[in-house]
């Protein structure tokens, strides 16, 4: 999703402000529709899938308020981004906007200059947002109640192991809007593994490790020479 190719839907009771918004907006390269009341607005979300909507507040009929809700309770309108254009400023105001599922709220008279700005944050948030990745991991901890006899060369095995058969990688940098997350196919790259272990063993002050590469199905790894015991 470009800037220009971004769907806009301006929102207010007011025909002239939705032409004073919307033609700022055609400007910057927007594609914008109008609605002058909050049921029109909720239909012409649920039709058009606009990219942001510029909300007004005060409305015959439906509020700006009871809008944003209806916005948040359906499926296909909740990830919408709503940013609130309004005359009421006061702290009760927005707090009540805010609760309601806005994403941003405006004062008028605002800058066009700051409008653009703002709506051209809001709708990198919710590309960004929409390619998120959650990703979960696991902490081993590895110890001994004995000075730490063979703890040394467990714990090398096990993180070599986990390093060598995770599972594919996401890559972050390939991130494309409108494709897929590229995701990297996973490695074994034995000698950097081997690199890595005799560095730690090194650091330890251990003997140096002859590793024997095992069946993936037989085992991880096995350093042959290593009692784990420091010297």
């Amino acid at each position: 999703m470009t800037t220009e190719a971004a769907k806009v839907l301006v929102v207010d009771d007011s025909a002239l402000q939705t032409r004073i918004v919307g033609d700022a907006l055609r400007a910057a390269g927007y594609q914008v529709s109008a609605a002058n009341s909050g049921e029109e607005a909720l239909g012409l979300a649920t039709t058009w899938q606009p990219d942001a909507i510029i909300l007004d507040v005060m409305m015959p009929g439906m509020s700006g308020y009871q809008v944003c809700r209806a916005l948040r309770q359906e499926k296909t309108t909740a990830h919408i981004p709503v940013m609130m254009l309004t005359t009421k400023g006061g702290i009760e105001a927005k707090v009540a906007g805010f609760e309601a599922g806005a994403d941003d709220y405006l004062v008028k008279p605002v800058d066009t200059a700051e409008l653009l700005v703002r709506l051209k944050v809001l709708l990198r948030r919710a590309r960004g947002a929409e390619y998120a990745v959650t990703r979960t991991g696991q902490l081993f901890a590895v110890f001994s109640l004995r000075g730490g006899v063979g703890v040394t060369s467990l714990a090398v095995n096990l993180a070599v192991t986990l390093g060598c058969t995770s599972q594919r990688r996401y890559d972050s940098t390939q991130v494309t809007p409108g494709r897929e997350p590229t995701w990297a196919e996973p490695t074994s790259n034995w000698a950097m593994q081997r690199q890595r272990s005799r560095n730690w063993s090194r650091h330890c002050g251990l003997p140096p490790t002859t590793w024997t590469v095992a069946s993936p199905w037989r085992g991880p790894m096995l350093p042959q020479g290593n009692t784990g015991r420091r010297r």
